[in-house]
């Protein structure tokens, strides 16, 4: 099956670079599940390679979830394809985890780059608990962090490491608005939560998930100065004073507890 429309150079190389970094992905959370026969939500699957991956690998059904409308049209057009054979278990849905039905349940929900764009981390942190089965896990990685050196994700024109961080949200929102005649009312609107390190890391210790891992900092499969660069501000975080400015990344595992139902 062939579709008409046409996307960026930019959508296929992050297509790409999504199914290079799955066995990454791994590493850096120190965990891969069983993935044969399991049941996965992807959430914030962007063009899907992380789903068709899944699939590959044998999960009996994996279901992305996107808000973005041209990110899960992209997906599902590669899946249609050049992974025709995986249609019967992967599946792509414009939609948020708490819009699926009532009874759907996952044995795995994995979320890559994700919830530094989210709007409600405590309410998608629910809804992950609510979704996942007794003794089901999440598999969370994402970063960069707003306070560390890019986590602006580029959004906010500056060229300085952390130089996002000299406007507060309404100076840099009027900056931009101003610069190209925009109506960006909040960090939101540039997709982006603004949470701070100890914010994640409060959220994800306060949720009803249990957790089995916390990494900070993880740069495997990095060239070797920035596995060097990654080490050195794993080390000085362990400063409070430095810690907030320091982590790049988080990547979390965690489970429901078997009595939970």
């Amino acid at each position: 099956m062939t579709t008409n429309r046409s996307y960026t150079k930019l959508a296929y190389a992050q297509f790409e670079a999504g199914l290079r970094d799955y066995d990454l992905f791994w590493r850096r959370l120190g965990y891969k599940p069983p993935i044969r026969g399991g049941i996965f939500a992807d959430v914030g699957s962007g063009h899907g390679s992380m789903c068709l991956r899944l699939a590959e690998d044998g999960a009996r059904r994996v279901v992305g979830l996107d808000i973005n409308a041209s990110n899960t049209a992209f997906a599902h057009d590669m899946l249609c394809e050049r992974y025709p054979e995986l249609a019967g278990q992967v599946e792509f849905h414009q939609s948020r985890l708490e819009e699926l039905e009532p009874t759907e349940c996952f044995d795995y929900i994995v979320t890559k780059d994700t919830f530094e764009h989210v709007d409600d981390t405590a309410g998608l942190l629910g809804e992950i608990f609510r979704r996942l089965r007794p003794g089901g896990l999440l598999l969370a990685g994402f970063g960069p962090l707003y306070n560390s050196p890019r986590g602006d994700h580029g959004g906010a024109e500056v060229r300085l490491p952390w130089g996002h961080l000299i406007y507060d949200e309404t100076r840099l929102v009027g900056r931009l608005n101003q610069r190209h005649d925009r109506s960006l009312t909040s960090l939101l609107d540039l997709g982006m939560n603004g949470l701070a390190y100890e914010d994640f890391h409060y959220l994800f210790r306060s949720c009803h998930l249990e957790p089995l891992c916390w990494r900070i900092n993880r740069g495997d499969g990095s060239s070797l100065p920035k596995r060097f660069l990654y080490a050195l501000a794993r080390a000085l975080a362990g400063s409070p004073a430095l810690r907030e400015f320091l982590v790049f990344n988080v990547y979390a595992l965690l489970r429901k507890s078997g009595k939970h139902r």
